[in-house]
């Protein structure tokens, strides 16, 4: 994908990297600072973490759900900073391939807006449709078919697949 970042262009793009701790996420975020990110876009590095177990609690059916309107999930105080400081060497590695300003880099822990935390792929759409993002940069895991089939019978399904489906904009999928 030589050629991907034709596909957006200008100093006024908004890009969204969603990752997790996984090593995948290095990678991605480094596939995106060499193949898509220009200087003066705006990166938002975003994280999603687990609610917190009272806001579960507080709303979890016992089958799981979206938190009700108007409730903000939280994340716990300890998950948060650790957060920051995974994001924060992801920025440091994006500034350094990528020359994207600092200034234009956005650290974002992320709570779930789900109440067992599981739809992730939702949070990341959800967080690029009110942030007006142009394109979301996420990594695969590459569970093949079957894998991906059997996860989806247990509730666990792809969050890459989630985001290409339910995204307001265009995503980008690096397979590691």
């Amino acid at each position: 994908m030589g050629n991907a970042a034709s596909a957006i262009s200008g100093p006024s793009e908004r890009v969204v990297v969603a990752v997790d701790d996984s090593a995948i996420s290095a990678d991605t975020v480094s596939w995106a600072a060499r193949n898509l990110l220009q200087r003066g876009q705006e990166v938002h590095l975003v994280q999603v973490l687990d609610s917190t177990a009272s806001s579960q609690a507080d709303y979890n059916s016992g089958e799981g759900g979206v938190l009700p309107s108007g409730v903000k999930a939280e994340a716990d105080a300890t998950a948060m900073d650790s957060s920051r400081a995974f994001l924060a060497k992801l920025r440091d590695m994006l500034l350094s391939e990528a020359g994207v300003k600092p200034a234009n880099v956005k650290i974002v822990p992320l709570p779930s807006n789900t109440a067992t935390s599981g739809d992730v792929g939702r949070t990341i759409s959800d967080y690029a449709a009110a942030h007006k993002a142009d394109a979301v940069v996420v990594g695969s895991r590459g569970l093949g078919a079957f894998r991906r089939r059997f996860m989806g019978m247990l509730g666990l399904g792809s969050v890459s697949d989630y985001v290409a489906h339910h995204a307001p904009c265009t995503v980008f999928i690096h397979r590691a």
